[in-house]
């Protein structure tokens, strides 16, 4: 059974309406009864029959001995690739891919969701977020991020993620300085919750898991390390070093370093360890 096209775009072209001819479906309108599934190997010149977007016949390469297929004759190196059960397919839309497998961009063996490679000629691969207020995100989570304004980096799970004025400001943690809308300037705010809820304020630094956490903010000047130094200060111009050095603390321009003495009996006895306080007014 024969059915030609009316308005053939090629020197031979075949179709089907269903409805008028009552042809079955599941059938493709052309037949080749010598290559019927399972009657042989690849073919031994390594070509294969398959056909593109627009349903014409072409020829394209196939991998010997494993049924692989490559499914346009010769990878265009800036076109979108995709592998998938061994069979490599590319096109000029990423989106033309679907479902997306492993995806190469300048890179036509691709093992991983997306690798990127440089274009020959050029010395760049980079990945560029164009809009200046995009994000890497993971799992849609923001991790990495400048909010617009180069002068900053904000990298963790709700690093900043409620500020709209800053600057100068290195933020790094999971909630790190992440409360306010105006967080100040010229910060150095590492570790989670760091930070968490200061407002405004210059030149703090503050390193450790809950360094800074419940500070005002406002003020300037304050250096905070070790893990819950400085959490619930108040004041401005400290310096606190060690593990919850300067707790709650109110005063202004105090150094406070937390050491441990270790003190051993003359007997036997376990040793017992007692913290003290170094207090340097300025």
């Amino acid at each position: 059974m024969i059915f030609l096209y009316t308005a053939p775009g090629n020197l031979v072209e075949i179709t089907k309406t269903q409805a008028a001819s009552g042809v079955p479906s599941g059938i493709s309108g052309l037949r080749l009864g010598d290559l019927r599934s399972g009657a042989g190997v690849n073919p031994p010149n390594g070509q294969a029959l398959s056909v593109d977007a627009n349903g014409d016949v072409i020829l394209v390469q196939a991998a010997a001995g494993g049924g692989n297929t490559t499914i346009c004759p010769t990878i265009p190196i800036n076109n979108v690739t995709k592998n998938i059960g061994g069979n490599t397919i590319c096109e000029t839309n990423i989106t033309d891919l679907n479902p997306i497998g492993f995806v190469g961009i300048n890179f036509t063996t691709p093992n991983d969701a997306l690798d990127v490679n440089i274009l020959p000629g050029s010395t760049s691969g980079d990945i560029d977020v164009m809009n200046p207020t995009g994000r890497y995100e993971i799992t849609d989570n923001p991790v990495l991020w400048h909010k617009g304004n180069i002068n900053d980096l904000f990298v963790g799970v709700g690093a900043a993620q409620n500020s709209s004025v800053s600057n100068n400001n290195t933020i790094i943690g999971h909630d790190a300085s992440s409360q306010q809308l105006n967080i100040g300037f010229n910060h150095t705010i590492i570790g989670a919750e760091a930070g968490y809820n200061h407002a405004f304020g210059h030149d703090y630094t503050f390193v450790g898991y809950r360094s800074g956490w419940g500070h005002p903010g406002i003020l300037y000047t304050n250096t905070f390390l070790g893990a819950y130094s400085g959490e619930m200060e108040t004041g401005a111009e400290n310096t606190y070093l060690g593990w919850s050095a300067g707790q709650i603390h109110p005063a202004d321009k105090v150094c406070i370093i937390r050491l441990w003495v270790i003190e051993v009996a003359r007997i036997l006895i376990p040793v017992v360890q007692t913290p003290f306080w170094v207090i340097i007014a300025a």
